[in-house]
């Protein structure tokens, strides 16, 4: 039996404008949504880098406090005495980050390198002929130099300040980086050496003779 006309013209639909209205609030909406997603994707990677990077400066600074609080003290005529400058320590430390060739205090150096500007790298060294070493830490930008705290607290900026002194160690070392006017506060590393300072007396033998130490 065939419908009536008027039973067809009854019948509801969408018309085209309602569709392509519909396909714009969904395109929005997804549009939003998208946006949501890439922003949080960014704001994550950003938290893992930061981590990532304090992660790798707290295993630097581990690094720096160990290599310099195992510092032993030796005579300047030695040849294995403590040096220290703004830009570079020389010493012989019980915990070389590389292994030992020898039983022993292993003789190593730490350097002030300049990096990619206007940063500075802290370098490790196990001999003065390796010219690029290891770089264990990028420092923040800014001035950076070491400082050396003696027992009567004065603080200097090379080891030892006299050749006559006879501290042959520093009691702190320091390194410190200034930052400029507006740029934020400095960034330090503090160690204390464990090692005593002084070197025992020479103990003198009948017709000259002397003791080791």
């Amino acid at each position: 039996m065939a419908e009536s006309p008027s039973r067809r013209t009854g019948q509801t639909g969408f018309t085209l404008i309602e569709v392509l209205i519909a396909l714009a609030i969904t395109g929005m909406v997804v549009s939003v949504l998208m946006t949501s997603v890439f922003y949080g994707i960014k704001v994550q990677s950003a938290i893992r880098g930061e981590l990532q990077d304090r992660e790798q400066l707290l295993r630097s600074k581990a690094w720096f406090v160990e290599l310099l609080a195992s510092c032993l003290p030796a005579d300047a005529a030695s040849g294995s005495a403590f040096e220290g400058g703004a830009l570079e320590i020389v010493c012989d430390s019980l915990m070389p980050l590389q292994g030992k060739k020898h039983l022993g205090a292993q003789r190593i150096w730490l350097s002030l390198r300049a990096g990619a500007a206007p940063n500075r790298q802290l370098v490790y060294r196990q001999s003065r002929a390796d010219a690029a070493g290891q770089v264990i830490a990028e420092l923040p930008p800014g001035e950076a130099a070491f400082r050396f705290v003696g027992t009567n607290g004065e603080d200097v900026a090379k080891w030892p300040a006299d050749r006559n002194d006879p501290e042959t160690l520093p009691r702190r070392i320091r390194l410190v980086v200034k930052r400029s006017a507006g740029e934020g506060s400095g960034f330090e590393w503090s160690v204390g050496v464990r090692a005593s300072p002084w070197l025992e007396p020479v103990v003198k033998l009948p017709f000259g003779g002397e003791l080791p130490r």
